[in-house]
């Protein structure tokens, strides 16, 4: 929930129990919290103190790949690096979408509102379950009531649309499409086991849509078309 809560468990002893109010404050990572004041009971059942065993060659065998120590070190460094990069670059994209979308009229029917926000509401509540919790739970635990939460889900839906609809436009425009070259290549990103050789890319290809998946591509496409020629600048703080 935040760092907060942490602070106020941290020093608890075992069987003991506390109450205590946390208000969210502008700079929470749970945006739907900021705000509010929620009220907490805890109890202490268990306490577990985790022991990590000794960082050398030996665990890096155990737990990788890795003959070595530094050569797990360097691994884990740069599929950190990659990491970062990647959401760099998703927030870039998503950002430079969302100023291009801001002022784009597009004609969206209701029925793809509808379909798109059932949609959205469907994979949400499949991820509360997840953690045992209900749509209806959840929203008495953010304050707010399900017709609100539905109407930021609409909003949402409202908002993929229209992106999706810009970018359908651009593509258009500048003639971008999906090769056979391109879907292949994508398949063999993903390093399926039984899927490596340009037969077997084939073959699989073979068993799925491949519209939607050209359709993804295309998309894909067009938005790192529009990174390429954007003139990108930082803001100073």
């Amino acid at each position: 929930y935040s760092q907060e809560l942490d602070t106020k468990i941290i020093g608890m002893e075992q069987n003991q129990e506390k109450s205590f109010s946390i208000t969210y404050k502008k700079d929470a990572k749970a945006t739907d919290l900021i705000g509010k004041t929620l009220d907490f009971k805890v109890s202490i059942t268990e306490i577990r103190e985790k022991k990590l065993p000794e960082f050398n060659d030996e665990f890096a065998v155990k737990a990788s790949k890795s003959k070595t120590a530094k050569e797990l070190e360097k691994s884990i460094r740069s599929n950190l690096e990659k990491t970062t990069k990647q959401q760099s670059e998703n927030k870039l994209k998503t950002d430079l979408l969302d100023a291009i979308s801001e002022n784009a009229k597009a004609d969206i029917q209701a029925v793809m509102i509808q379909r798109e926000t059932e949609h959205s509401l469907k994979e949400f509540e499949r991820n509360l379950a997840q953690s045992k919790m209900t749509f209806e739970s959840y929203s008495q635990l953010i304050g707010k009531d399900i017709e609100s939460l539905k109407k930021e889900f609409e909003e949402g839906a409202k908002k993929r649309i229209k992106s999706e609809l810009v970018l359908e436009e651009i593509a258009k425009k500048e003639t971008i499409e999906a090769s056979e070259e391109d879907l292949m290549a994508e398949v063999k990103k993903w390093n399926m086991p039984k899927v490596q050789t340009d037969e077997e890319v084939n073959e699989y290809l073979k068993k799925i849509n491949t519209e939607n998946f050209k359709y993804s591509i295309i998309q894909q496409k067009t938005l790192d078309f529009l990174i390429e020629n954007a003139k990108i600048t930082t803001k100073k703080k």
